[in-house]
This record gives structure tokens, C-alpha cells and sequence, in this order.
């Protein structure tokens, strides 16, 4: 019954965690699980950790070539935080198949890049929020499984970042499907949006392409606020109660300025 954190590893090298337990009390949400800061080449599997804050934590710019996988992490406030607060965590980190059900904030919490496959978010409030991804493509990518009511997937503050084949589809016109925050250069393409709150919020930032997309049955299908700069064509808007709404944003082109093409 540790209330607090469980257990930290810092500047280790070819480590192996399994069999570890450091679940909090029934109804707790304080403290990490299991922590590695600093640390590489190591492997995070088969271990337990429910009621805490966080369940999993990657922190440090030099964590890097680390493997998490096919662990229980249920039932916490976040299910993996990766970052040390305001620094991305180093490269090459693989982050797979584990058990990150009922996140009561996000499932996936992540500052920088990891190769994110075949993680169970299953009705987790909020589903993945990533901070810092710069000159980057994520996707393809299928969140529908997952009955996520809140926000399915969250950038902030990322450069020249490609967000192609996602589906974040919904039911019932709950949450968002894809909230882009603060962004700039953004390309949004090849992705489904459906039965959502709004399908694609873009809200402040600037010079976001989006196109070729289908949203269907959302109350708004593409959002947009306090930004500047975006280009909306080739888009297929079928029974959205709104397809396209923008507030406070300046120079928003509903078709492709080049050729003149808009939306279907």
C-alpha cells in the first residue's frame, strides 16, 4: 500500500522490469507506478500498476531504445506520461500492446515521438495527447475501437507534422475526434471523422492544409478558432449538422486557392 511513487530507475542501462506490482489502494490516483528516467536498451514488461497518477513514466531526453509492452497499466489517471515535463523523450522507444483501459485523463500522454502499436485505450476519457512532434508523419492510425468520450487524439505545438490515415470516429456526436492546438504547417489528409462533437478542431496556430477527408454525422465537421492560415478542399461533408465553422481566424480558403476546388 505505497501511496506515492513505487519504483524509479535513473541512469541504467539494459534493465529488465517484469513481475512488479505497484498498483496504489483501491480508489487512489497518486504517484507513479513505474518510472525510468535516463535510461536505455531496457525492457518494461508483464508488470501491474492500477490507482495511480500515472501508471508508466518515460522521463529524460536521454531515455531512449527502451521497450514497454504487454503490461497491465488499468485504472489511473494516465496510463504512460512520457516527458519530464517540458523536454521530449529521446528516440527509438517502443511502446506495445499494453493494457491502458479506463485513463480517467489520457491514455497516452507523450512529449516527442515513440512507435505507438497496438495499445488498448478502451474507454479511457481522452485517448492520445502528443506535445513536441516536429518534422514528422503519424498515422495510419485507428482509435474507433475504443470508445473514447472525450478527445480522441491531441497535437500541441508541433512543426511540419502529416497526420494521415486516422480514424477517429465516434458515436452519438461525442467529444472530438482530432483537436490540433497551437500548431503550424500542419497537413490533414486521408482520415475519417465521424459522428463527433467536432471531427476536426483546429484551434490557434496557423497554416493547416486539410484535405481529402471524409466527416460524416459530426455537429461540426471542421472547427476552426484563433488560427490564421488554412486551406479546406477535396473533403467529403455528408449529414454534419455544421460542415465547416470558423471563429476568429483570419485568411481560411474553403477550396484550394491554386485550382479553385472546394469540398464535396
Amino acid at each position: 500500500n505505497i501511496k506515492y511513487n513505487v519504483l524509479a530507475i535513473h541512469n541504467s542501462n539494459n534493465v529488465t522490469v517484469t513481475g512488479v506490482n505497484a498498483s496504489g489502494p483501491a480508489g487512489y490516483t497518486s504517484g507513479m507506478g513505474i518510472s525510468i528516467t535516463e535510461t536505455t536498451n531496457s525492457t518494461i514488461t508483464g508488470n501491474t500498476v492500477h490507482n495511480r497518477q500515472s501508471g508508466f513514466v518515460i522521463q529524460g531526453m536521454g531515455t531512449s531504445n527502451n521497450t514497454v509492452s504487454s503490461n497491465d497499466f488499468s485504472d489511473n489517471g494516465y496510463g504512460m506520461y512520457l516527458t519530464d515535463g517540458y523536454n521530449i523523450i529521446g528516440a527509438g522507444n517502443v511502446i506495445s500492446a499494453n493494457n491502458l483501459t479506463n485513463s480517467k485523463g489520457w491514455a497516452i500522454y507523450m512529449w516527442g515521438n515513440a512507435q505507438l502499436t497496438n495499445n488498448d485505450l478502451t474507454n479511457s476519457v481522452n485517448g492520445i495527447q502528443i506535445r513536441k512532434l516536429n518534422n514528422a508523419t503519424f498515422g495510419p492510425f485507428d482509435l474507433t475501437p475504443y470508445n473514447i468520450s472525450g478527445i480522441a487524439l491531441y497535437f500541441n505545438t508541433c512543426d511540419n507534422l502529416t497526420i494521415t490515415g486516422i480514424n477517429v470516429s465516434g458515436v452519438n456526436k461525442v467529444g472530438t475526434g482530432l483537436l490540433t492546438q497551437l500548431n503550424t504547417n500542419v497537413i490533414i489528409t486521408s482520415s475519417i471523422f465521424n459522428d463527433r462533437s467536432k471531427g476536426i478542431w483546429v484551434y490557434g496556430g496557423g497554416m493547416h492544409s486539410i484535405y481529402e477527408n471524409n466527416t460524416t454525422g459530426n455537429t461540426y465537421g471542421v472547427y476552426q478558432q484563433d488560427t490564421n492560415g488554412s486551406n479546406v478542399y477535396h473533403n467529403n461533408f455528408i449529414n454534419n449538422v455544421n460542415n465547416a465553422y470558423y471563429q476568429n481566424s483570419t485568411n481560411v480558403n474553403w477550396y484550394e486557392p491554386s485550382i479553385l476546388e472546394g469540398n464535396y
